[in-house]
């Protein structure tokens, strides 16, 4: 599981720099002895204003994820893209 998230924030960096902060979490972070799954927690911060990096500002949650997920291509065998909760209205009918 380190090699894997090593590997995951080595493609943060390279994509984002220090606009994305990404921390590892569940049985990882609590140390279990085995993991089923990786869980990576990803969080835009705010460039410093006046700064070349305020410029280029993460748009979306969904920016985030596309751009990691398209740089990690083959490394990954499942992906969650979003965990976005849909509105009542958006919210397909049965």
């Amino acid at each position: 599981a380190t090699r894997i998230i090593e590997h995951v924030r080595s493609a943060v960096a390279r994509l984002f720099g220090s606009r994305v902060r990404m921390e590892p979490c569940g049985s990882y972070r609590r140390g279990a002895a085995t993991c089923g799954d990786v869980d990576i927690l990803l969080a835009a911060e705010q460039g410093q204003e006046g700064s070349q990096e305020e410029s280029q500002d993460i748009t979306s949650e969904a920016e985030i994820l596309s751009r990691l997920i398209a740089e990690l291509g083959g490394f990954l065998t499942h992906h969650l893209k979003s965990g976005k909760l849909l509105h009542e209205d958006e919210r397909p009918s049965n």
